[in-house]
């Protein structure tokens, strides 16, 4: 059972950070992105195809991690 505790307990933190470090990408990059000197067109078009991005990185990071713990359990 405190094993299963430890995991569980790691998992969670693991995963605020990870979603701490997602949403402070998201955030430091659209202001960065937004700051430059780019027409509308472009810049709605960026945003567009960057937070999908930031999006599919962080899924993939979770599912990473799971699988990690998933292969530690074992």
């Amino acid at each position: 059972m405190k094993g299963v505790i430890y995991y569980i307990s790691k998992l969670t933190l693991l995963d605020e950070l990870l979603g701490f470090a997602y949403w402070a990408l998201c955030i430091v990059g659209l202001i960065l992105f937004i700051d430059t000197e780019i027409p509308g067109f472009w810049k709605i078009l960026g945003v567009g195809v960057y937070i999908p991005l930031i999006a599919v990185v962080y899924i993939a990071g979770v599912k990473k991690v799971k699988a990690y713990f998933r292969r530690q359990e074992q």
